[in-house]
């Protein structure tokens, strides 16, 4: 009885280890701060310290981002090839909705502003 108890415990243990872990919406993701959100428009600040990742998250509409200072990153979206982005100070960049984000990597602090424009009211 004692064997087959160990085994179903580590058969449990390694089932949890495996699992894929969910993405977070954008609010949830701990290095996103909202600082704007009206009809038109939602802003977040991205503060990522070096060397840190965010969560893995989800875009789940197109955006744009503007770099505040120089960055550094290797960023990728799950099912395709790690992209390696350096955007100068106050670089204007688009990028499509991705899902899910997985977590960048950074070896310099990463500085971001992305904002979302929603659908204006009618």
């Amino acid at each position: 009885m004692r064997p087959l108890f160990g085994t179903a415990l580590l058969l449990l243990t390694l089932s949890f280890n495996t699992q894929v872990p969910t993405a977070v919406p954008i609010p949830k993701e701990p290095h996103h701060h909202l600082v704007l959100e009206n009809d038109y428009v939602r802003v977040f600040r991205v503060s990522v310290p070096a060397r840190e990742a965010t969560l893995l998250h989800q875009h789940d509409v197109p955006y744009l981002y503007v770099a505040l200072g120089p960055a550094d990153v290797i960023n990728a979206v799950q099912d395709k090839p790690e992209v390696h982005l350096v955007m100068a100070d106050g670089q204007l960049g688009y990028s499509p909705a991705t899902s899910p984000t997985l977590p960048a990597t950074n070896p310099a602090p990463l500085q971001q502003c992305h904002h979302r424009v929603t659908e204006a009211p009618r």
